[in-house]
């Protein structure tokens, strides 16, 4: 019975059965594929779970590695739909040398194509066609936790807080901290997640997004891989 399950002695203990539940936790029906990350780094934050969640096939381009200044001038791009190779210099001040060595990389990657020296995203370079949702468990530090999720969302469509039910009481007012921040909360106890309250979406487009779609398929190769040569 879940009263029965004990508390969780470290926060680590939580991210297996966090990772058992997640689609679960996030509603997902049968056509939704999805793939979890555990502790990826990006940037400077660590988010205890990150997933990709996607429908039909996956795109090649994403399997390359990526840069922090290819992530930065490819969010560029996404946002304002073209951009040339002096946009991009402007942008970042860059060297024009260094720009256009930038986007010629991109381009041969498959990430752009080019028209009369504006530069566009191709087919399927987007970071629009992936939900990605990131997950942060604490065992009773709701405010930290908190605090981490909303750093989250630049890169996150929605952001999640998971916290141990046997050492949390959930009032009204943290419920509804979680929910002005448009943060999603939830309680596990033992194998079983309790969803308290969903999280609002966004959309963001950032360089620290690209980073994360990046690694999400880039670690979901290895792991097939890996799988393929067992």
């Amino acid at each position: 019975m879940i009263q029965f399950a004990q508390p969780f002695r470290l926060e680590q203990e939580m991210l297996e059965p966090m990772m058992a539940s997640c689609r679960t936790l996030l509603g997902l029906g049968p056509e939704t594929k999805s793939f979890v990350a555990r502790e990826p780094s990006i940037g400077r934050v660590i988010p205890d779970l990150l997933v990709a969640l996607w429908e039909g096939e996956r795109t090649a381009q994403f399997e390359h590695r990526l840069t922090a200044l290819d992530c930065h001038v490819l969010a560029l791009i996404e946002e304002r739909g073209v951009a040339t190779a002096t946009a991009v210099q402007d942008a970042f001040r860059l060297r024009s040398g260094r720009a256009n060595e930038t986007l010629g990389q991109l381009l041969r990657k498959g990430f752009l194509h080019s028209t009369n020296g504006a530069f566009e995203l191709a087919s399927g370079a987007t970071t629009k066609n992936m939900q990605i949702v990131a997950l942060e468990a604490k065992l009773a530090r709701w405010r930290v936790a908190l605090k981490q999720a909303r750093s989250y969302l630049a890169f996150a469509n929605s952001a999640w807080v998971v916290l141990d039910r046997n050492q949390c009481k959930i009032t009204p007012m943290i419920q509804a901290e979680f929910q002005e921040d448009g943060i999603g909360l939830a309680l596990l106890c033992g194998p079983v997640v309790q969803v308290v309250s969903t999280p609002r979406d966004h959309l963001p487009i950032s360089g620290a997004r690209w980073l994360a779609a990046s690694k999400l398929r880039r670690a979901q190769r290895l792991q097939m891989e890996d799988q393929a040569g067992r």
